[in-house]
Order: structure tokens, then sequence, then C-alpha cells
């Protein structure tokens, strides 16, 4: 693959040499966690009303087929997990607990069903947001996010080069310039692709896929200036 874009005879993909590319635009991943391995680990939260802890248990319980990304490459749909509460290790209390618990050194905290607690608080959250339009809203968008589109291919938007076919699906380029899409939308002025300055579209809505943008042509080389006061043009009388 050169720095100028070189296509393959059909036009359709950037031609390349087989080498392996290494530079700052990849990483290569020589471990991974396996596919079904589980992870433990405890929360420890303090001085939340019963909304905001429903919020939380809402997170920790979606609904089947809705995933939380987690580590690398989560912005191309690696990391996928689910969230799980074990109820056997759950304990919650009350600021009230904690307030005769600390009035005599020889309290204890008392038993408590810390998973009635949080399906308690989850129905609350789960009422709010039913009567509120805007964060109903929020959270359809989040379950659309967390749920993904198996059929619908996942990677950053692209550019498609000046030496590649106009007709063809906008290929990956080697070089690993994701940027360029980015730096094409927030162009202005005559030369502006038409389309540009959008904006993502909203979760829920995929009527709208997001436009390939052309490549710029190459910026012609100018040649120096004649005249001026450095100018080796000059005559001296």
């Amino acid at each position: 693959m050169d720095d100028q874009g070189t296509s393959t005879r059909d036009g359709r993909r950037y031609a390349t040499n087989g080498q392996d590319q290494r530079d700052k635009q990849n990483r290569s991943i020589t471990g991974w966690v396996k596919p079904g391995t589980t992870f433990r680990f405890t929360i420890d939260v303090r001085d939340l009303d019963d909304i905001e802890l429903g919020a939380l248990a809402w997170l920790l319980t979606l609904p089947d087929g809705h995933f939380h990304r987690l580590g690398l490459g989560r912005p191309l749909g690696f990391g996928s997990v689910r969230l799980a509460i074990d109820p056997s290790r759950t304990t919650l209390h009350s600021a009230a607990d904690y307030v005769a618990y600390y009035r005599t050194l020889s309290g204890t905290l008392p038993e408590t069903d810390g998973h009635k607690v949080l399906q308690s608080a989850g129905d609350m959250f789960d009422q709010i947001v039913e009567n509120s339009p805007s964060l109903g809203a929020i959270r359809d968008a989040f379950q659309v996010v967390t749920s993904g589109d198996p059929n619908i291919p996942v990677h950053y938007p692209r550019v498609l080069g000046n030496k590649l076919s106009p007709n063809a699906p906008a290929p990956p380029d080697p070089r690993g310039r994701n940027f360029e899409w980015f730096t094409q939308n927030e162009r202005t002025g005559q030369d502006a692709p038409k389309g540009t300055r959008r904006s993502l579209p909203a979760a829920t809505d995929r009527s709208h896929p997001l436009v390939v943008f052309p490549e710029p042509p190459p910026e012609k080389s100018k040649g120096p200036k004649s005249g001026g006061k450095n100018g080796n043009n000059r005559r001296k009388g």
C-alpha cells in the first residue's frame, strides 16, 4: 500500500502488498479474554436515594440481548458483556439503619433483603421513566445502542478515494485514515462536500445513514512567487 491510495484494477479496493503495516494507526492484540469468561466485582454505593438506586438497578439488569462494553475495541462492537446481580450477596441499608448503628458502640446493622430493596427502587425508577417522555426517549435510545444490529457492518464512517470506483461501496483504507470523514464533515465553503456538518442521527432512527464523502482532490503544488521583497528577478540599476 502506498501513500497515494492506489486501487486494484477493478477500482473496488485499495491495492496492498501483503506486508504487515505497523505504525501508530494500528495495534496488535496478542491476548484476549475467552468468550464465556465470568468476572466478579463488588459495587459499593452511598448516599443514593431510591430513584438513583433504581436507575443503577436498571443498568445492571438490562433485557436479554443487551450488553455493556468492556475493554479495547468498543466502537467496533468488541468486549460485549452481560451484567447480573447476585441476590445472595446484595446488602443494602437505609440512613435510619446507620443512624441507629452509630448511636451505640455495640450496635449491629439489621439483616435486610437487598434484592427486594433493589426491586422496589427499580419499580419506582420505571414509573418515573414511563411518566416522562424525555426520559423514555433516553431509555429507548440506550437500549438500541446496547442491543446493536448484527446485520449492519460496524466501522467508522469512510471516505471514498479519488482512485476508486464511485459505483462501489467505500472499502476500508489500509492507511488507517479513519479521521478523514470527520475532517471532511467539518469543512465549510464552496469546496466542501455536499451534506457536510452532519450530526449523528438519533439512535432509534436508522432511516438516515451517514453519507460517504469523496476524498478531496490533491492540492496543486504552488511554485515560488515572482518579484517581492526577496525575489531573485529584480534588477539593480
